[in-house]
């Protein structure tokens, strides 16, 4: 047992594990190398909120529902025109502002102009700010609250889709939700800025425009 032992234990009590497992070795290079207690420390201290960080983000990818790990960088800006002429403001949503803000975003496109990766790589890029996150469809969010009417739990799901920071719904348009599915919508993405990925071409441009006007205050 060294005198560090007790002190790595009240570390571990506190649930500073990281600090504990790094401060013998940290303690050894300051006296080699004639650092203060203040060095150590400020460098214990980095080490566990690292920790704490990559773990809070690991959990709001996990929260999110997302399947994949998206990333800008990944998108090709060359494949379409439309692409090309919104580039800037593809960049600055992943700067997250419109969360800050609490508004709603709306991405309207033919099908191939990247709605549903833009959405997801905005949605990854929340994780990795430790911001929560849920990512669904139109028809499983309103058949999850329909179900959830039916057996009287409406309130608690209510809650799963209002309690995100960010609420990203995909697929919105695809197929008319009725009044009692926008309703829904409407109650379940109430309290948090919502990122919508609008299907737009033939009828479905009118079931999504339908949709948003009922859904989007």
């Amino acid at each position: 047992m060294t005198e560090l032992d007790p002190i790595k234990d009240k570390l571990i009590n506190l649930r500073l594990k990281v600090m504990a497992q790094h401060l013998e070795t940290l303690v050894k290079e300051a006296n080699e190398k004639n650092r203060d207690f203040l060095f150590v420390l400020d460098q214990l201290a980095d080490l566990e909120a690292e920790h704490r960080w990559q773990n809070a983000i690991k959990l709001r990818f996990q929260q999110s529902r997302l399947n994949e790990k998206i990333t800008i960088d990944q998108f090709d800006f060359n494949h379409h025109k439309s692409r090309k002429d919104q580039k800037t403001q593809i960049l600055n949503l992943h700067n997250l502002g419109f969360v800050r803000e609490h508004k709603d975003v709306i991405l309207i496109g033919n099908p191939g102009t990247g709605k549903t990766f833009l959405a997801k790589s905005i949605a990854y890029a929340a994780c990795n700010a430790n911001i929560k996150v849920l990512f669904t469809t139109a028809i499983d969010m309103i058949n999850h609250l329909i179900a959830a009417e039916a057996d009287r739990s409406l309130l608690k799901k209510l809650h799963y889709y209002q309690s995100p920071a960010l609420l990203v719904c995909d697929e919105l348009g695809y197929l008319s939700l009725g009044q009692q599915g926008s309703h829904l919508f409407s109650q379940g993405s109430r309290n948090n800025p919502r990122l919508l990925r609008a299907f737009s071409e033939g009828q479905a441009a009118y079931r999504a425009a339908d949709c948003i006007q009922k859904c989007v205050p």
